[in-house]
């Protein structure tokens, strides 16, 4: 559910992330079986949620020219004067 509302759902609803986040958390400190509500509130939370799917793909080109370049100074215009 993390990656789907992360890539999937992305910038449609960024709420998402955060719905998932503390279903998981909730999951986690609570354990079945009580914990599996907040784990299906998420999922139906995801699932009347529209999909980009748009994140993913422009993140990593980005990581490789980091990579290859590697970081670059702050252009002058957005510096702090």
């Amino acid at each position: 559910m993390l990656i789907f509302a992360s890539e999937d759902v992305g910038n449609a609803d960024p709420r998402a992330l955060v719905v998932v986040t503390s279903a998981d958390s909730s999951f986690r400190r609570l354990g079945p079986p009580e914990g599996l509500s907040p784990l299906a509130h998420a999922a139906l939370y995801l699932a009347l949620r529209p999909q980009v799917g748009r994140g993913g793909p422009g993140v990593l080109p980005g990581a490789g020219l980091i990579e290859e370049h590697g970081a670059l100074p702050v252009p002058k215009r957005l510096r702090n004067p």
